[in-house]
């Protein structure tokens, strides 16, 4: 059973010390993702891209950044390595697609694909929210939800959301949060691709 309960959540929400942040124009991580040619492939340029199997998940360029990653699975570097290929392929526009999208590699004992993408997706979108796990320092883990509180506005639209709704919030931010690939940022020398993208919402 999914869960997102954590005990400190109502410590925070009664907390004098919260910050109110409305969901627009929100940059929450940016990732250099470091990929290796498959051999028999020839890409002179990121348009010359159109399979997955043309490149191999290497390592991220920053390996704090991989390693704060393990915090939500030991394999959910190699997760969001392959969500940026899919992005960049145009095969995905949403965390909530990728759910549904084939894979390039088998995550091991898996009864449901489905729900451990869903589960792990929403739990990497919480680190993200209440969490450094995304800066180029080492990272506790640790979750804070008196830095990041959420509340609705006065016209009860959905620009904001109480820590009580933050199962709503991930739902939304499923659907709303952006991956965005920069062809520009990113470079192809030999056999190695840098691929450079950018989590937020606009």
């Amino acid at each position: 059973m999914c869960s997102f309960y954590n005990p400190n959540v109502q410590s925070a929400y009664e907390s004098d010390q919260k910050i109110f942040v409305k969901l627009e124009k929100m940059s929450l991580a940016e990732y250099s993702i470091v990929y290796s040619l498959a051999d028999g492939f020839d890409i002179l340029d990121l348009p010359d891209l159109n399979l997955k199997n043309q490149l191999f998940f290497e390592k991220f360029e920053n390996l704090n950044q991989q390693q704060n990653l393990m915090y939500v699975d030991r394999f959910f570097p190699q997760v969001l390595a392959d969500l940026a290929l899919e992005v960049l392929l145009g095969n995905v526009g949403s965390l909530s697609d990728y759910i549904h999208a084939p894979k390039s590699f088998v995550v091991p004992d898996i009864d449901d694909e489905e729900l451990y993408y869903n589960y792990k997706l929403k739990d990497f979108i919480e680190y993200l929210l209440y969490s450094d796990i995304a800066l180029t320092k080492a990272s506790s883990g640790n979750k804070n939800y008196e830095q990041f509180s959420l509340a609705k506005n006065i016209l009860a639209e959905f620009g904001y959301c109480s820590l009580y709704e933050r199962l709503k919030l991930y739902d939304y931010l499923m659907l709303n949060l952006q991956i965005r690939v920069s062809v520009v940022n990113s470079s192809l020398v030999e056999n190695e691709l840098v691929l450079r993208i950018k989590i937020g919402v606009e």
